[in-house]
């Protein structure tokens, strides 16, 4: 790449700095061509430069400061220069046709990080967990973009890689001496690698699900008997009468979703049929859908009157009873007798601690389900989809006793599979898809 590409990289809109980011071989020339006093990024290998920046004609000069990184050691694996100026969109956009004026291109989507990944400074899963991290709206994405980032795929795709190989190798070698009837057998393990290899593929695919949940927010779901308080409650959670409220049971029947944040949780909260109406067809397509949203659920809220609490209820789901204000104690002084999560829609007692309750369980529930889970992409996913299944087939055909040429075309597919998520051997059209989404300047 001989040109010398520049774009805006920090976001649209008026703010106390902004940064234009410029890597190229020309990129301190075409810098200091602006520059009128102060130091020069021309004069500098490396490190920060305070200078000035002339606006053509007018000789007007304002302030910088000059991030200075000299490739192959910098992000892009090329010269680079970062200009931090203040943050008005009009003088980003003067300075960055100024810079294109001196021979500067402007750069395409994702461009910075496309000539990263091809001058070797990261591996394609990274340049991907690049876009997942500037789309992060909370922790629990920014975490996840970050153990992309830090090599959580590329790091197990090795091991995967390293066990097909051990398999390939000794089956390469018994083909290439076929003719001279050399048997060479396969290493002890080999049977039991493919076979992890396969598990470990399953799980990293399945990554891409949990990392879909985690794009979007949490799902919390209310569940309970018709007439329970479970609208009252979803009204008095997303702080409006979003859901129609009547004495008459079966009212509510189509589920109704609201996004909310509590304490800087975000989830959707969805409000379902009661379980226990089943009088006409449309009740029956309305627990259809209830049981479709609890499968979809990350936390089910079991929601109860008090004065008619279940029996039993799961474990794993979050009870809840409700028209607190209604309920009457044969002992006034007996503290115990309310459960935690005991609330009244009409006076709002209790809320406080169900919405603590709810984020602890969501939190919760979070870390167990990631314990091991590293979120990929969904074309991470389809080629570690594709790899398991071709391992499978080897494993079948080494089972049968197949021939070992068919063994190697497999475990050759498997490969070429996982040399594509991290980049190997991968052609335009493959990069196009994944940088196309990237915002220009990053």
């Amino acid at each position: 790449m001989a040109d010398t590409i520049v774009a805006i990289s920090t976001p649209r809109g008026a703010a106390a700095r902004g940064v234009i980011r410029v890597s190229g071989p020309d990129s301190r020339e075409l810098v200091g061509a602006l520059c009128e006093g102060g130091e020069n990024p021309q004069d500098h290998g490396r490190g920060v430069v305070d200078s000035r920046l002339l606006l053509g004609r007018s000789r007007t000069s304002v302030p910088v400061r000059l991030i200075v990184t000299v490739g192959p050691r910098s992000f892009t694996g090329e010269d680079v220069v970062e200009v931090h100026i203040h943050g008005s969109p009009m003088l980003l956009e003067v300075v960055q046709g100024l810079l294109v004026l001196e021979g500067g291109r402007l750069a395409g989507p994702g461009e910075f990080t496309r000539r990263a990944y091809l001058n070797g400074r990261l591996d394609l899963t990274r340049a991907e967990a690049v876009l997942a991290l500037i789309r992060a709206g909370d922790d629990r994405e920014r975490e996840a973009a970050l153990a992309l980032l830090e090599g959580g795929v590329e790091r197990r795709v090795a091991v995967v890689r390293d066990r097909v190989l051990h398999a390939l190798v000794p089956l390469e070698l018994g083909l290439d001496f076929s003719d001279q009837d050399v048997e060479v057998p396969l290493p002890a393990g080999v049977v039991d690698g493919l076979q992890r290899s396969v598990r470990d593929l399953d799980a990293l695919a399945e990554g891409a699900r949990e990392q879909g949940a985690a794009r979007s927010c949490f799902r919390v779901v209310l569940e309970g008997p018709a007439n329970a308080g479970k609208s009252s409650l979803f009204n008095r959670l997303v702080g409006r009468d979003a859901a129609l409220v009547t004495p008459i049971p079966g009212t509510t029947r189509d589920a109704l979703c609201a996004e909310i944040e509590v304490d800087g949780c975000r989830f959707e909260l969805v409000d379902t049929a009661g379980n226990d109406v089943t009088r006409t067809e449309a009740d029956a397509a309305a627990h259809k859908q209830r049981r479709r949203r609890l499968r979809e659920a990350d936390l089910v809220i079991e929601v109860h009157d008090l004065r008619r609490p279940p029996t039993r209820t799961r474990p794993d789901h979050l009870l809840v009873l409700t028209h607190l204000d209604l309920w009457e104690r044969e002992d006034p002084g007996a503290e115990d007798e309310v459960a935690a999560c005991a609330v009244s829609n009409v006076t709002g007692t209790g809320f406080s601690a169900l919405r603590s309750a709810i984020i602890a369980r969501l939190e919760r529930g979070c870390a167990a389900a990631s314990h091991g889970v590293v979120h990929v992409t969904t074309r991470q996913a389809h080629a570690f989809r594709v790899a398991s299944e071709r391992i499978g087939c080897a494993m079948d055909a080494l089972s049968r006793g197949s021939d070992a040429e068919l063994v190697a075309s497999d475990l050759h597919a498997a490969l070429a599979q996982l040399r594509e998520v991290i980049g190997e051997k991968v052609g335009d059209d493959v990069l196009d898809r994944v940088f196309r989404d990237f915002c220009i300047g990053k």
